[in-house]
């Protein structure tokens, strides 16, 4: 601002003295100071618009440089953010499956240790052998005796059978609803962290949406105020309103993003140099 001050003092001086030397009747002085203060004029404006292309290009080659990194930032801090979340989930989701387990285990020891302390009920018809075959033995008819009495074994042995199998087929039964209840449930878990896992991915991508939207506005607004200091070169009120601070910051986007992604002093690495190798295998 100060040299564009210093630069609108000289021209004034120089006008007023070319409408001296006419006042006095110097009108071919007055005509080569013209010339030369247009002159004067149209080299500080080429050089200024040097100057400004140049410094322009330097803050786009900036904020394309800076921009790519700071996609580059955010896309893997994303996808760590989701590697971890996911650890997370799956480290909950299978001490859950290792309960499940614990709890099937527990509930089949106590179903089987139950129906095996079931005293079993003898039938009427076991009943009445045994009773016959005293009967027949009191009456000393023991061949008849014999007979019953393995008639009695072999009953015995059928319903001691015929029992342990239904205490087999009700094991089974409670353990095959108890895997249902168990299967629910882990259905029911394994829903849960595969739609957290699809919210957390949603939350990312709308996190790198936000970002390149604020990159794109901030790429814009560099750019209406490139436009505006070259169209400043030939507008002298647009000059003033170019030289203001927040016009400046705007101007100078890619400088500042880069500052950003950088440091303030110090180049940091991108992260993506840092820790590209562990997404080559996700």
């Amino acid at each position: 601002m100060e040299g564009g001050e210093v630069g609108m003092s000289d021209s004034v001086n120089s006008g007023r003295n070319i409408t001296l030397l006419a006042s006095k009747g110097y009108y071919l002085l007055a005509h080569e100071a013209k010339e030369a203060r247009r002159r004067r004029i149209e080299e500080k404006r080429q050089r200024r618009q040097q100057e400004i292309q140049e410094q322009q290009e330097i803050e786009w080659k900036a904020f394309q440089d800076a921009r790519k990194r700071c996609l580059e930032d955010a896309h893997l801090i994303n996808t760590m953010e989701e590697l971890r979340f996911r650890e997370t989930l799956h480290s909950k989701y299978s001490e859950r499956c290792k309960a499940h387990e614990e709890e099937m285990e527990a509930y089949t020891a106590r179903v089987v240790s139950d129906e095996a302390r079931r005293p079993m009920t003898l039938s009427p018809l076991l009943t009445m052998t045994r009773a016959r075959e005293k009967c027949l033995a009191s009456a000393r008819s023991y061949d008849e005796a014999a007979k019953m009495q393995a008639l009695f074994s072999r009953l015995e042995e059928y319903e001691h059978q015929t029992a342990e199998e239904q205490k087999r087929q009700v094991v089974e039964g409670k353990i095959r609803e108890k895997w249902k209840e168990i299967d629910k449930r882990s259905l029911s878990s394994y829903q849960k962290v595969f739609f957290e896992q699809q919210l957390k991915q949603l939350q990312s991508a709308e996190k790198m949406r936000a970002i390149e939207a604020n990159l794109r506005h901030k790429a814009s607004e560099m750019a209406v105020s490139h436009y505006n200091q070259r169209q400043a070169l030939h507008l002298p009120l647009l000059d003033i309103r170019s030289s203001s601070k927040a016009h400046k910051l705007r101007g100078s986007r890619g400088s500042q993003l880069k500052q950003k992604v950088n440091g303030d002093h110090y180049y940091v690495p991108s992260l993506c140099d840092m820790y590209g190798m562990f997404l080559e295998h996700e």
